[in-house]
């Protein structure tokens, strides 16, 4: 199957529902460390299914794939709690993880024989968009969790590429990832507390989490797949820009955050003039994403 088709599904599916159920969940006054808890019971039991469908062996990198799970637990925790202070913000500056996993791909994996004009030109057009949208008023308490979850991610995201050329299976990386979050997220769920919310998750909203879960699981399946596909350097920067620019649209529009697409104000001749910053943001980035699928062979 071409690669594009599945950058796209995962693009919908990660960048686009994910997003439209976690900002309706963090705004309920419910503890988000069970929540998160049912969210990764849900997708280990999906891994388990699909593993018994599709085949599963033991291997000792899996302990490998649980450890960078385990942390991943803690990464996802505080996504969720960065997402509760404001979707659009979190998604401006969200993308360390991504500048990450591609600086590792480039040094540790040799991806740089993978490198044209095309594509070294989408990626500066890429690079750029996130920059831009990136430059938007920040929030101590806000890049305290994005820094936290961007560092998890950042690596998790090469140790994808990694393990997706090692020859580790889907159903084999899916059990060991999800099995160790699910070790992590029991932890917080543990020693972590939580003031003035909710401990009792309605059966309904435990229902959404399911919902949410098929999302999520599916949303790094079709990632490990893109990653066994393509090299990270040119499936990253279109993860890069979406979940710039699309959960940004939807905490925008769909939940009506206070925030509005920054324009640029500036003197010349005596005379203010405005810029669509972020409108031009948005353009840089679609055009960084045809330039990267133009030119991979």
């Amino acid at each position: 199957m071409p690669w594009q088709i599945i950058v796209f599904s995962r693009v919908v599916t990660g960048h686009i529902f994910t997003p439209l159920l976690l900002k309706r969940l963090t705004g309920l006054n419910l503890s988000l460390k069970r929540l998160v808890w049912w969210q990764f019971l849900f997708c280990f039991i999906f891994s388990l299914i699909y593993a018994l469908v599709f085949g599963f062996s033991l291997k000792l990198q899996l302990l490998m794939v649980a450890g960078i799970g385990f942390f991943n637990s803690f990464g996802a925790y505080c996504h969720w709690q960065a997402i509760k202070i404001s979707l659009s913000k979190t998604s401006l500056f969200t993308q360390t993880d991504d500048i990450i996993g591609m600086s590792l791909g480039y040094w540790l994996l040799n991806e740089t024989k993978y490198l044209n004009t095309g594509l070294i030109f989408g990626i500066i057009l890429c690079l750029g968009a996130a920059s831009l949208l990136i430059s938007g008023e920040s929030n101590i308490r806000l890049i305290k969790y994005v820094a936290i979850y961007s560092i998890i991610w950042g690596i998790a995201t090469f140790l994808e590429r990694y393990f997706a050329i090692t020859g580790i299976s889907f159903s084999e990386f899916l059990v060991g990832w999800y099995g160790g979050t699910l070790v992590g997220i029991s932890c917080i769920l543990f020693f972590l507390k939580e003031e003035g919310l909710a401990i009792k998750v309605p059966k309904k909203e435990i229902l959404s989490v399911g919902i949410l879960a098929i999302a999520i699981w599916l949303s790094m399946f079709l990632g490990y797949w893109a990653a066994k596909l393509a090299p990270i350097t040119v499936f990253q920067p279109i993860f890069m820009v979406s979940e710039a620019v699309l959960p940004t649209l939807i905490g925008l529009m769909v939940f009506k955050e206070i925030k509005s697409l920054r324009v640029k104000t500036f003197i010349f001749h005596d005379r203010n003039y405005t810029f669509p910053l972020e409108k031009f943001a948005f353009l840089l980035g679609f055009a960084g994403i045809i330039a990267i699928s133009a030119s991979y062979n």
